[in-house]
């Protein structure tokens, strides 16, 4: 029979192995699905100099107006500035804490001004990127939202409370150019509309710009099972609205994030790509079950998401079942290829970030040997203002995924011939690129589709090879270990032995 060339293209849990198209895996854990083959991910190592108190619910980065990048953190206590020497300042209101509950904080760019909403208090302004403290957006009356978004110079708040009354499918916005003015007025652009008619209270708000000269900005506004659009139609500083553009598709809270123009989001039915113009795309085939089962209900509101433009990927941080009501999973996605993997990882709320320089002392800190580092020495992965995934790690500092590799481990579907004919596997090469450390080859047999299956092990040796001596009708392949620069496939070498 010589080789069987097994592909690896994309992790499809939710099928049963014999089922899979080929390349389709079962387990993808802690590795990147990028483009140029599947990557480690590494580890978490503290980036801040300094930790905070309360759990961090949201993070987010903006860029000044000087070319610098803030980073802002929003915990179930206070406000949190990330400075360029790396320490993180406490620029909660000076009136004191914010109220402690389950929403989380919303944050939009006005200028040189940051917005804040967290629903429980009245929103939050801080006149400035460097400015000591945020203060109260209005000060002629009490208004809180859920969410904020700016477009076209007036800001949005929506699931907002104004005079003791609240409006879970209400939208409110400013007048034109002046963010602090919500007076409803013909001559300003400021009004209000209540989508009274949508399934379910607001849960997310993002904008589209888009490049097509037909088309301006749009505003999407989620619900759990509808989407609202509304966009700037001109005149005197009007709004159009059309509710419920789509019925039966929606969004959880949090999930929503737009990359390169495209947003993609998912509700407790599956995953969307959407390009604001057109239908939303269902893209959960073969994993929707797998990680919409696996989500603790209780905490939804802890899901965040954040990108990496230049990678094209994608990710979720969530609570599973299992994690005791702390995020412990994130889901990647690499939206150029639509292939997803699951990073197993303690973290509170991952967001994307450009860090500082590393320097040589730096790398001698973290990894104990040139071999441990897992990106060549002249990749722009260390240069100044490079984009990097992060989050507040459960010491309370922000980390980063840039330390040791993470334990990894994939497994493919099951191989077999077209007639069922039962398979001897000799040996096995996992085709890795720059592979420092050791990796562990598992076959998976069994005669029948009824039969459990039973593994036989070994380590890749100096040669690449593993050498394994299995059979079966049915055939899968497990790889784990450590540092590489890249997974591409997998060479499984046998024979056919028999018929039946």
């Amino acid at each position: 029979m010589g080789k069987l060339d097994i592909e690896l293209d994309r992790w499809l849990p939710d099928l049963l192995p014999f089922a899979m198209p080929k390349g389709g895996l079962t387990v993808c854990k802690n590795i990147w699905p990028l483009e140029e083959g599947f990557k480690i991910v590494p580890s978490l190592v503290d980036y801040s100099s300094n930790a905070i108190s309360g759990t961090n619910l949201s993070g987010i980065e903006f860029y000044a107006d000087d070319g610098t990048y803030y980073v802002f953190l929003g915990t179930t206590t206070g406000l949190y500035r990330l400075e360029t020497n790396k320490s993180l300042t406490n620029v909660t209101r000076v009136s004191g804490a914010y109220t402690t509950t389950t929403n989380k904080w919303d944050f939009a760019k006005y200028g040189n001004w940051v917005i804040a909403t967290n629903y429980d208090d009245e929103v939050q302004v801080l006149k400035g990127m460097g400015a000591a403290n945020f203060e109260p957006l209005v000060t002629t009356e009490t208004i809180k939202a859920k969410y904020c978004v700016q477009n076209h110079g007036f800001l949005f708040l929506g699931y907002y409370t104004r005079g003791g009354v609240t409006y879970p499918n209400g939208v409110i916005w400013s007048a034109k150019d002046l963010i602090t003015d919500f007076t409803a007025s013909i001559s300003t652009g400021s009004d209000s509309v209540n989508l009274a008619e949508c399934p379910g209270p607001i849960t997310s708000m993002k904008v589209f710009e888009f490049a097509s000269a037909g088309y301006d900005s749009n505003i999407a506004i989620f619900h759990p099972n509808s989407i609202s659009v509304a966009w700037f139609s001109g005149g005197e500083y009007t709004y159009s609205f059309d509710h419920n553009r789509y019925l039966g598709m929606g969004a959880l809270a949090g999930t929503p994030i737009i990359v390169d123009g495209i947003c993609f989001f998912f509700d407790e039915e599956t995953f969307y790509r959407w390009d604001g113009i057109n239908a939303p795309e269902d893209i959960g085939f073969g994993v929707r079950r797998k990680i919409i089962d696996f989500l603790d209900i209780a905490n939804y509101y802890k899901i965040v998401a954040a990108q990496h433009p230049r990678n094209g990927l994608v990710v979720w941080s969530f609570v599973s079942t299992a994690g005791g009501g702390n995020p412990d999973y994130v889901l990647v996605l690499n939206v150029r290829t639509k292939k997803f993997a699951l990073i197993e990882q303690a973290q509170y709320g991952v967001f994307s970030m450009h860090r500082q320089p590393w320097t040589i002392d730096q790398l001698g800190d973290f990894f104990p040997s040139i071999d441990e580092i897992p990106y060549p020495m002249d990749s722009n992965y260390w240069s100044e203002n490079s984009n990097v995934f992060a989050c507040l790690g459960t010491n309370g500092k922000i980390q980063l995924f840039q330390g040791n590799a993470m334990n990894w481990e994939i497994e493919t579907g099951e191989v077999y011939t077209p007639k069922r004919e039962v398979i001897r596997a000799r040996r096995t090469r996992p085709i890795m690129q720059k592979r420092t450390q050791a990796a562990t080859v598992k076959i998976g047999t069994r005669m029948q589709e009824s039969d459990d299956v039973a593994y036989s092990t070994a380590a890749v040796g100096s040669n690449g090879f593993a050498d394994i001596r299995a059979f079966g009708r049915y055939m899968r392949v497990n790889l784990s270990g450590g540092i590489h620069d890249g997974l591409f496939g997998i060479d499984l070498e046998g024979d056919i032995i028999g018929r039946k």
